[in-house]
C-alpha cells in the first residue's frame, strides 16, 4: 500500500485522490491540525489509503545542495559576518521561504540554537545564500530550521524565484 502525501489547505481542508477508481473527495482535517498525521482512509470502492497530511503553510522544495553552517552564540548571534567562524560542512535537502533542513554529521546541536547557514542554489545565476536560522527540530542528523534574520521578514525574490515549479 503505497502511502499519499496531501497538502492541507489554510482551510484545513484536504483533497483525497483515490489512485484505484480516481474519485476524489474534499475533507475536512481540522481536528488534526497541528500535528503530522498518517491515516489509513477506505475510498468507497473499498481500497484502502495510508493518507500523510502535510499541515505546511509554505511549498518546501526538495534540495541536494553542499553548505556549510556555524554555530552562533549570544555575543555573535544578530551580526551577520564575524570574525574566523569555524563552518561544518551541511547537506541542505529542502528549502521554503520560512526555513530549510540540513543533514549534519556528529553535531551536538540543540533545539533552539542559532546557526549561521550559507549554501549556493543551484539556478542559472549561482545565488548565494547566506541566512541567519534557529533550529526547530531535530531527528538524528537532521536538523529543521526556520530563518531567524532580516531577510525573514520581507519577502526574498531570490529563494521566492527558486522554489517556482
Amino acid at each position: 500500500m503505497k502511502k499519499i502525501k496531501a497538502s492541507v489547505t489554510p482551510d484545513n481542508k484536504v483533497a483525497l485522490h483515490c489512485p484505484h477508481c480516481n474519485l476524489v473527495k474534499q475533507v475536512s482535517v481540522a481536528k488534526f491540525k497541528g500535528d503530522k498525521h498518517t491515516l489509513k482512509v477506505r475510498c468507497s470502492c473499498n481500497n484502502l489509503l495510508t493518507v500523510e497530511l502535510d499541515f505546511r503553510q509554505k511549498y518546501r522544495k526538495k534540495t541536494n545542495l553542499n553548505g556549510e553552517y556555524t554555530i552562533l552564540t549570544h555575543e555573535n548571534q544578530r551580526k551577520k559576518m564575524i570574525d574566523n567562524p569555524l563552518f561544518h560542512k551541511c547537506l541542505v535537502v529542502n528549502i521554503s521561504l520560512t526555513g530549510l533542513g540540513l543533514i549534519v554529521a556528529g553535531h551536538g546541536l540543540k533545539i533552539g540554537d542559532a546557526l549561521r547557514v550559507r549554501f549556493i542554489l543551484d539556478d542559472k545565476k549561482k545565488s548565494e545564500i547566506d541566512r541567519i536560522v534557529l533550529i526547530r527540530v531535530i531527528e538524528h542528523n537532521y536538523i529543521g530550521c526556520e530563518f531567524n534574520d532580516d531577510a525573514y521578514y520581507h519577502y526574498d525574490k531570490t529563494l521566492g524565484f527558486y522554489l517556482m515549479p
